[in-house]
C-alpha cells in the first residue's frame, strides 16, 4: 500500500508541535527529592504530565519549605522557563520559580491567555491593569448593525469589547468595558446592549458606517480587563527602584520583540530560503565595522539583542532601508494569577503573570492578517536589502553620524533586561496614553471594599 506523505508529515509535524518544551506552566501533582511532576497547563503539550528538575536561584529545599515564600504543594503552579528533555526522561529548564504555590479560595489561575500588561505612574504610585482578548471569541462587522450586534454579545460575555481594523495603512485598536456603579458593596452592570447602540451612535451615522465597513470589515475581539492588585504594584515598585528583577507582573514580558532580537532570530533561521550564512556572517561584519561604538558594545554583551531599536534603525538606514514603527506594548500569550476581592468572585484583581511567548505588537485577529504577515516578513526582506547593500559596495555612514553622540546614547544600548528593569517606571506609558474608559473602570475597581494589600 503506497505511503499517504500528506498525512505521514501532518503526524510528524503534530508530534514536533506537541513536544513538551518553551515556558512552561506546571500544575505539580508530585514531589520528591529532587524534582517535581506536574501537569503541563499550557501550548500544544497541554495535559502532559513531567518530571523536571529545578534550575535558577531556587532548590528543592526552597519548594518544600514550610511558610517559606516559594513552597509549593500539590495542586500549586511553577513556572518554568526553557523546558526540554533530559536524561531518564527527565525534564531540564533554564529556571523555574513559584506561580501560585499555594492556591486558596479566592484564587484562580488562568492559561493560555492572550495578554497584555499596561503600567503608569500617577501621584508617586503605579496603577496598572491586565488585559485578556478571547481571539477564539472574535468576529468580524461588515455593517452597523453587525458591529453593534457584536461589541454588544462582547461586552455582556466579557465586560470588555475591542475593535480592530486598518484604514489608510494605519491600525486601528479601540476598546470599550461595561460601566458599573457599586452600591452598599453590590456591583451593578449597565445594560450591555444599550451601551453597545451608545457606542456605534458615537462612531457615525448608520448609512455612513456600513458604507465603510463593506470596505473595511472590523474584528471585533472580547476582552476582560482586570486591576493589577495594589499590594502587587507596590512590590512591582520597589523592584523597579532597586532595579530587581519583578516576580509579579512583569511589564517587560509585555513589551514588543525589539528589532535587534528580530535581526537575531533571522539570522540565525534554518528553515528553508533562510538566509544563509555567510550572508549573515557579512552583515554582522559590518554592523560591527560601521555601527557607533555603543551599539558594538551592545552587541559584544549580547549579541543583536541588546542592541536599541534607535541604533538598529539608524543601522538599517544607512543601508537605505526604513523600518515601519509599530507598538511598542505587545500581546503574549500567558499564565494569569488572579485574586477575587472577596468570597463572591464577582470581580478577580491580577497578582501574578507569566508570559510564556514573546509579545507580538499585534493580536491574531482577522483584520491585522495582512498587517501581521507584513511584520514577521520585514526583517528578513531588510536584511537581504543590506546584505544587498553591503555586496555592492555602497558606502556606509552611520558611525560617523552618530559617533559625536554615541557617549550619550550608551545607556539605550544595555541588554534589554538591564535596561527596562531599572527604567520600567519611565518606560511604560504614562497616565495620558491611558485608555480613558479603562482609567475610570480602575476608579471605579479602586471604590470597592478590599484589603489593598492582598496579593500572592
Amino acid at each position: 500500500m503506497a505511503l499517504d506523505l500528506k498525512a505521514a508529515l501532518g503526524k510528524a509535524r503534530d508530534k514536533r508541535a506537541a513536544s513538551v518544551q518553551g515556558n512552561l506552566a506546571i500544575e505539580v501533582t508530585k514531589i520528591d527529592k529532587m524534582t517535581l511532576t506536574g501537569i503541563v497547563k499550557n501550548g500544544p503539550a497541554a495535559g502532559t504530565e513531567i518530571e523536571i528538575m529545578p534550575n535558577g536561584h531556587l532548590k528543592m529545599s526552597d519548594y518544600t519549605k514550610k511558610g517559606g515564600k516559594s513552597e509549593v504543594e500539590i495542586g500549586g503552579t511553577v513556572r518554568a522557563e526553557g523546558v526540554r528533555e533530559g536524561d531518564n526522561g527527565v525534564y531540564q529548564c533554564r529556571w523555574m520559580k513559584t506561580l501560585n504555590g499555594k492556591p486558596g479560595p479566592l484564587h484562580e489561575t488562568l492559561h493560555g491567555q492572550t495578554a497584555s500588561a499596561r503600567v503608569w505612574e500617577k501621584n508617586g504610585k503605579l496603577n496598572g491593569y491586565v488585559m485578556t482578548l478571547d481571539l477564539d471569541g472574535q468576529s468580524q462587522a461588515a455593517s452597523a448593525d453587525e458591529l453593534r450586534d457584536q461589541i454588544g454579545a462582547a461586552l455582556e460575555s466579557h465586560k470588555g469589547a475591542n475593535i480592530y481594523a486598518v484604514t489608510g495603512g494605519e491600525v486601528v485598536n479601540m476598546s470599550w468595558y461595561l460601566r458599573s456603579t457599586v452600591t452598599d458593596g453590590v456591583r451593578t452592570y449597565e445594560d450591555a446592549q444599550a451601551r453597545a447602540a451608545e457606542i456605534v451612535a458615537a462612531i457615525a451615522p448608520p448609512e455612513d458606517l456600513t458604507a465603510a465597513l463593506a470596505e473595511t470589515p472590523i474584528s471585533v475581539v472580547p476582552s476582560t480587563t482586570r486591576m493589577i492588585g495594589t499590594g502587587t504594584l507596590e512590590a512591582m515598585q520597589k523592584n523597579m527602584k532597586d532595579g530587581e528583577a519583578i516576580n509579579t507582573v512583569d511589564p517587560d514580558e509585555y513589551k514588543s520583540v525589539p528589532i535587534g532580537t528580530r535581526l537575531a532570530w533571522e539570522l540565525a533561521s534554518t528553515r528553508q530560503g533562510a538566509i544563509a550564512k555567510e550572508h549573515a556572517e557579512l552583515l554582522t561584519e559590518d554592523f560591527l565595522e560601521n555601527a557607533p561604538d555603543a551599539a558594538v558594545e551592545a552587541f559584544k554583551k549580547n549579541s543583536f539583542h541588546g542592541v536599541s531599536d534607535t541604533h538598529m534603525r539608524d543601522y538599517f538606514k544607512s543601508k537605505g532601508v526604513e523600518l515601519a514603527e509599530h507598538p511598542t506594548q505587545g500581546w503574549a500569550t500567558s499564565s494569569i494569577v488572579l485574586l477575587a476581592y472577596n468570597e463572591s468572585r464577582e470581580d478577580f484583581m491580577a497578582v501574578k503573570t507569566f508570559a510564556t511567548t514573546a509579545a507580538q505588537p499585534y493580536p491574531a485577529v482577522a483584520a491585522l492578517e495582512d498587517v501581521r504577515k507584513a511584520f514577521y516578513e520585514e526583517i528578513g526582506i531588510a536584511a537581504r536589502a543590506a546584505i544587498e547593500t553591503i555586496q555592492n559596495g555602497v558606502s556606509n555612514t552611520a558611525k560617523a553620524e552618530t559617533k559625536a553622540d554615541a557617549k550619550a546614547e550608551t545607556k539605550a544600548d544595555e541588554p534589554v533586561k538591564e535596561e527596562t528593569k531599572a527604567e520600567a517606571a519611565a518606560a511604560t506609558p504614562d497616565e495620558a496614553e491611558a485608555d480613558e474608559d479603562v482609567k475610570n473602570m480602575l476608579d471605579e475597581l479602586a471604590s470597592l471594599d478590599i484589603d489593598a494589600n492582598m496579593e500572592l
